[in-house]
């Protein structure tokens, strides 16, 4: 299963984390994979590009 988070800003869960309760978003950011400083190989920047390189990397 994947769940890509969107249009946030890099620093907004770190900046925000005490505020954060007990599962969802912590969960996640805890138990789950992040990608602080990602680039993909691909010319175009539009959202589904990013979306369908992170879903068909095989890891």
């Amino acid at each position: 299963m994947q769940i890509t988070v969107d249009q946030g800003r890099g620093d907004l869960p770190t900046r925000y984390y005490d505020r954060l309760s007990e599962g969802g978003f912590r969960y996640l950011w805890e138990s789950g994979v992040v990608y602080r400083d990602a680039h993909h190989a691909h010319a175009n920047t539009e959202t589904i590009v990013g979306h369908t390189t992170l879903a068909t990397v095989k890891g």
